[in-house]
């Protein structure tokens, strides 16, 4: 089973924001591969969840920087191998609209992912990073903070759609046919 994990932070003030395109992704995908199903809450996980025959998608109902206790419950109630983990999150280091896929990578400053990576003691699992560039005035760590907590600029909501669109498209495709079908993915959307 692969189980694909979208990063965010819970509460609905943050739900339109850079760091949650996580789960912006997920709800987009949810009706492709599993139309009849919503969201149900587990409360052994702390995760919102909807399984298929194949698939597992799980929102954590932690803030970002304790997604790690979330997905270590998920892992662990599910018997999950890391391997059949893909975690879908924002990344300062790729432009916005840029979406790479790829495996076994450090968290790059990431607090949700190294809080990952410590819970489960590896980055032996899968990550769908999508771009949200990084704040043009500078890369302190309160600019950095303010930046990923606020909501996207409106130049970036004309292409926000397209960006989830094709995130959800290549999750679809890696529960359709396997992760290794999109590895190495490297998707840049055109904001001309």
């Amino acid at each position: 089973m692969l189980a694909i994990v979208g990063l965010g932070n819970w509460e609905e003030k943050y739900q339109d924001t850079r760091h949650n395109i996580g789960f912006l992704v997920l709800d987009q995908l949810l009706p492709r591969v599993s139309p009849n199903r919503g969201w149900q809450k587990n409360s052994r996980t702390d995760c919102l969840e909807t399984r298929g025959e194949n698939f597992l998608l799980a929102k954590p109902q932690k803030f970002m920087n304790l997604s790690g206790q979330a997905v270590k419950g998920l892992v662990n109630f599910y018997q999950i191998n890391s391997i059949n983990l893909l975690l879908v999150h924002d990344d300062l280091d790729l432009l916005f609209g840029e979406i790479k896929i790829g495996k076994e990578q450090g968290a790059a400053g990431h607090h949700g992912v190294e809080s990952v990576i410590e819970a489960l003691g590896t980055n032996n699992f899968w990550r769908a990073r999508i771009g949200i560039g990084r704040p043009e005035e500078g890369k302190n760590p309160e600019q950095i903070a303010d930046f990923v907590l606020d909501k996207f600029s409106e130049k970036e909501q004309k292409f926000l759609g397209e960006v989830v669109e094709k995130a959800a498209n290549l999750l679809a495709l890696a529960i359709e046919k396997g992760v290794d079908e999109i590895r190495g993915k490297r998707l840049v959307i055109d904001k001309s």
